[in-house]
């Protein structure tokens, strides 16, 4: 194989590399995620977690048919890089110096 048509062969690999991919489709739809972040409550004011003067018909709704989770923890305990730890899968500035 020559330089000139080793791109070609690339390409072409890569391009029957995706069509074969594309053949292998799954035969159920992917699952659902509804993510809920809220700041400043409590779960002892959540009826879903146990309580029973909770005004939160919605979320305990959701709770009863997904799932719930019992401990979660924060890597920042901010709202904002809290929220960007989260959706961008960084860690945030914990434990980090700030550089000059």
């Amino acid at each position: 194989m020559n330089k000139k048509s080793f791109p070609t062969a690339v390409f072409l690999a890569g391009v029957w590399t995706l069509h074969g991919l594309g053949g292998c489709r799954r035969e159920t739809a992917p699952a659902n995620l509804i993510l809920i972040t809220l700041d400043t409550l409590r779960t002892d004011h959540v009826g879903a977690y146990g309580s029973k003067r909770a005004r939160t018909p919605a979320i305990d709704a959701l709770a009863r048919e997904g799932v719930v989770f019992e401990n979660a923890y924060s890597l920042i305990p901010i709202t904002l890089p809290c929220h960007a730890s989260i959706f961008f899968s960084n860690k945030g500035y914990v434990g980090q110096k700030k550089s000059r």
